[in-house]
């Protein structure tokens, strides 16, 4: 068929430099959401999302979240799963300064500091 809408040759180009396993599913995801223009649906969001979690894959933390996340000393309970969920929203193509400000008040409030 014809490929030449703009989010299809973007998920096309797209497509040659994916690696992380389960990208297959990811793109034929986009490319069906967007064949049937489902509602709601944030194209840009989701190659967002595919783009960081192969970085992400091939070692590259370089995103200021990533680095931010990488930087901390955490030892409240939980923040494991905190830095795993807020991953998980980075490799959506979401913004993380929510969970940012959450783990970083965790954390401090765990360390006694309640001058917040």
């Amino acid at each position: 068929g014809n490929r030449s809408h703009d989010r299809l040759v973007k998920l096309d180009a797209l497509r040659e430099t994916l690696t992380y396993h389960g990208w297959k599913e990811d793109w034929n995801n986009a490319e069906f959401k967007h064949v049937s223009y489902e509602k709601g649906y944030d194209f840009e969001r989701i190659v967002l999302g595919m783009k960081r979690k192969q970085a992400l894959y091939i070692g590259d933390r370089t995103h200021e979240d990533v680095q931010f996340l990488d930087s901390l000393s955490l030892t409240y309970p939980g923040w494991k799963d905190d830095v795993r969920k807020a991953i998980d929203s980075h490799q959506r193509g979401f913004e993380i300064e929510y969970d940012r400000q959450c783990i970083s008040e965790r954390q401090r409030m765990f360390e006694g500091d309640r001058s917040h």
